[in-house]
């Protein structure tokens, strides 16, 4: 797991629900990592962001937990999302 501080910075993700894709803008820090956990809170990607744009494509639909990091492994927020 990445750093466990939040600073609830304030951003949006859409769509949502998403089918392959889904835009990431950040009003403040920009967003570095991600993490992806799965609705049994299993942890199914955690990586380095580049860009805004996340893809969905290789991961099965439903329902997840999506963990924003800055560049320092602090967490901005966490949002739900779906894929359709």
């Amino acid at each position: 797991m990445l750093g466990n501080e939040s600073s609830k910075t304030n951003l949006t993700v859409f769509p949502n629900p998403a089918v392959d894709r889904i835009l990431i803008n950040s009003s403040g820090a920009p967003v570095r990592f991600i993490e992806l956990i799965d609705i049994k809170g299993r942890v199914i990607y955690k990586g380095e962001m580049s860009g805004d744009t996340f893809n969905l494509s290789e991961f099965e639909k439903g329902r997840y937990i999506l963990r924003l990091y800055d560049a320092n492994k602090k967490m901005l927020n966490t949002k739900n999302i779906v894929k359709w």
